[in-house]
């Protein structure tokens, strides 16, 4: 009879295996109940963003979320001054004139960052998502998070002092940029354009604006930019495709953006194709234009940019029309991936190269929930101020609402 060796360190591994799971899923309930209460902090405000002067009853109504609830969150933004009580017409018979409630714009402003390897991007935001100030800055030289924080600083310090009339009303702080972003962490993994890797970027901004930071992938910031700017109920499933130096995706999926288990939901361009080559980037190499001009330099060497490849398509030359079918062709199939896989009430086209191409994929977006962006910059800064104000709203008043 064969005796089976004891493991002396099996139980030793098991209990380090349950204190794993015991801290995921710790931290999984911490960050769900985080998002609920931002959501529904964030739904009160967007009834009374849409529909100002409101009701508590009003809110409760449109929310569908209970009068209890409601009044919580409304006492709590009263406190801190985040919106206001104005005296509406009397009810009908004897009762006390309609107390009801709007937002206080200058009741906290958000400032949004956007980082390219050479530009600094800043925005201010106010309470109605009011876009009131944009500047950018060229960097030249190293561009570590800590200089990148600095010079955003620099940025915002020459902002005009009648902006904002209460600098201790600037709530919080968000930036973005393209790479694998660990937002509830604050550490940048990777970035291929910023050349960083597990850099601490939340860290490097709180330290220099003094106040708390948020950091987020700019193709995720850009989709809840621009659904501010849509006036798109946080609610309603979207999904954002941005085209620039890369391709990415972003999909909100009931009021929350999707994310994934090692928050790299939204890396389309990495899907593997059957007749992908070696070491190739499939849809990069037939949407992104320095991949469509390096192509289109093996018919004409003179072309560097995509309106070229355009012209020439206009002057008749055989191979820019077949490059443009062929861009169709693929951005069709990524939109056809996104519906069938995520079924988004909207799909909101992101870059510049849908600008120049508008006439030849219109056909793409007709009968469809296919629409166009505003510019990648203006987003990505947006999204990181929305973002990092729906953050400073919930650390603001989340306890008082427990």
């Amino acid at each position: 009879m064969r005796t089976r060796m004891r493991d002396p360190f099996a139980m030793e591994r098991m209990e380090k295996h349950e204190q794993n799971l015991l801290g995921h899923n710790q931290r999984e309930r911490v960050r769900d109940q985080s998002y609920i209460k931002q959501y529904n902090i964030q739904a009160v405000l967007n009834m009374l963003k849409k529909w100002q002067p409101v009701s508590r009853t009003d809110i409760s109504r449109l929310t569908s979320m209970s009068p209890t609830s409601i009044t919580r969150i409304v006492t709590a933004l009263l406190n801190q001054n985040l919106i206001h009580e104005t005296t509406g017409e009397q009810r009908s018979g004897r009762g006390r004139k309609a107390t009801n409630l709007r937002i206080n714009e200058e009741g906290l402003f958000g400032i949004g960052v956007h980082l390219d390897k050479s530009v600094i991007r800043l925005c201010v935001t106010n309470m109605a998502d009011q876009t009131l100030y944009q500047g950018e800055m060229l960097v030249d030289g190293e561009c570590t998070p800590e200089r990148m924080a600095q010079e955003s600083k620099k940025l915002f310090d020459r902002m005009p002092q009648n902006i904002i009339p209460d600098l201790s009303r600037v709530g919080a702080v968000g930036v973005c940029l393209a790479g694998a972003v660990n937002n509830w962490t604050g550490v940048v993994s990777r970035s291929d354009q910023m050349g960083w890797h597990d850099a601490d970027v939340r860290a490097a901004f709180s330290e220099a604006f003094g106040m708390t930071a948020s950091v987020e992938n700019d193709v995720k910031a850009c989709l809840i930019g621009e659904k501010a700017r849509m006036d798109i109920p946080d609610e309603t499933d979207t999904a954002y495709l941005l085209v620039g130096s890369g391709i990415g995706a972003a999909i909100t999926c009931g009021g929350t953006l999707m994310r994934g288990e090692r928050n790299e939901a939204g890396e389309i361009a990495r899907i593997p194709m059957i007749n992908e080559k070696p070491g190739e980037d499939f849809l990069s190499a037939h949407m992104v234009e320095t991949h469509l001009v390096r192509r289109a330099q093996q018919h004409d060497p003179s072309v560097h940019t995509m309106d070229a490849i355009l012209w020439a398509q206009q002057q008749g030359h055989q191979w820019a029309d077949d490059m443009m079918a062929d861009f169709k062709k693929h951005l069709n199939l990524v939109i056809v991936m996104l519906e069938k896989l995520c079924d988004p009430a909207r799909i909101i086209l992101g870059g510049d190269i849908f600008r120049k191409v508008l006439p030849q994929i219109e056909d793409i977006m007709q009968d469809r929930h296919v629409c166009l962006g505003s510019r990648y910059e203006e987003s990505c800064m947006t999204g990181a101020a929305l973002i990092a104000m729906r953050s400073a709203i919930t650390g603001l008043i989340g306890q008082s609402i427990e």
